[in-house]
């Protein structure tokens, strides 16, 4: 009786959101899932990312204990999450390229059926400054890219680990198009909020 009870709970909290089973197949990394919303608080760090959407610091992410940072790019208005990245920077670029093959090492023994982008980031050959590989099923990719930031910084070399929907998937097209309707919503009421109105 007791182990039909213990079954039943583990099956139970299998299908539960964020639990234990979920990772990168359900889409969730580093603890947050693409596609949820983002529970922003007065003491959530933020700004502009490239796009015109923001770039969240995440403040409860379950990670590594030697990944740095996680950050969330998520829409203006609902903060609905469509880029997870966990980064590390590095002294030199022996250091991150290191640990870039750890965790290329890692993510393959975990995802061993997700398909790799060989040739790219060229870990294994210490003459070559890496770019990126990226590791694929649809509908979502995890891209690791190692940089060089040339930034005056005793840390200028980062590799970023980065789950995302696959550019062609309808995933990525609706968190685009909510995107894109965000921002323009958002322009659109600061515009009203800046301007005087009065008449019209």
């Amino acid at each position: 009786m007791i182990r039909v009870l213990l079954l039943a709970i583990c099956q139970i909290s299998a299908l539960l959101p964020g639990s234990a089973a979920a990772d990168a197949n359900d889409g969730e990394f580093m603890g947050y899932r693409l596609g949820d919303r983002y529970p922003l608080t007065a003491e959530t760090r933020s700004g502009p990312s490239l796009s015109g959407n923001l770039v969240l610091i995440a403040q409860a992410p379950v990670k590594p204990a030697d990944i740095g940072e996680v950050r969330l790019t998520t829409t203006v208005e609902t903060y609905t999450i469509g880029f997870i990245e966990a980064s590390q920077t590095f002294a030199t670029e022996n250091k991150a390229r290191a640990f870039a093959k750890k965790y290329y090492e890692l993510l393959h023994a975990k995802y061993p059926d997700w398909q790799i982008e060989n040739g790219t980031i060229q870990i294994d050959d210490a003459t070559l400054m890496p770019t990126a590989l990226n590791m694929d099923k649809w509908p979502y990719t995890i891209r690791m890219k190692l940089t060089n930031m040339e930034s005056p910084s005793d840390r200028p070399f980062r590799l970023s680990m980065t789950l995302r929907y696959l550019f062609d998937s309808p995933e990525r097209k609706q968190w685009n198009a909510l995107a894109h309707a965000e921002q323009q919503q958002s322009s659109q009421q600061k515009l009203l909020d800046e301007s005087d109105a009065r008449g019209l």
